[in-house]
């Protein structure tokens, strides 16, 4: 009883999460290409000092607001190249999708036919997933809160 209401569980999670996948901008993929190191471009374009890079670097992590007209600029800006550089192709998100299939159907495969079940692959999904998810909210709530 309690695999059954787990694989009802995973496979409404998978199913929400290959939406979000399959819909949503594209968050999994290479870095784009830049000419040149983009921390140093950025660093250069707003004038800021190492110590004032790192910081913002952590305060953008986290969804931070500052108060400095010049930082705030500058934490919307890495904001937005560091949500550029998250989003995949078109190939990118099928694959992420197929994968998600993939895995769904051969864990529910697998408890309906009563077999031992690997859970390591929907954990993973479930993992990886809220992670990208969150990575993305505390960088949409910087931009917000320094706009």
């Amino acid at each position: 009883m309690v695999t059954a209401v787990v694989s009802l569980v995973l496979i409404a999670v998978g199913v929400v999460l290959v939406g979000v996948l399959l819909t949503r901008p594209r968050f999994y993929s290479r870095m784009t290409p830049w000419s040149g190191d983009p921390w140093a471009n950025w660093m250069r374009r707003h004038r800021l000092s190492v110590a004032e890079a790192g910081e913002l670097e952590h305060g953008v992590a986290r969804g931070r607001e500052f108060f400095d007209p010049r930082l705030r600029a500058a934490a919307v800006d890495w904001a937005g190249l560091q949500l550029k550089a998250y989003e995949p192709g078109r190939g990118g998100r099928i694959a992420i999708g197929v994968y998600v299939i993939l895995v769904v159907g051969v864990t529910c495969a697998r408890v309906v036919a009563g077999d031992r079940v690997s859970w390591s692959g929907p954990v993973i999904l479930v993992v990886f997933g809220v992670l990208a998810v969150r990575q993305r909210r505390q960088l949409r709530r910087a931009i917000e809160a320094n706009r």
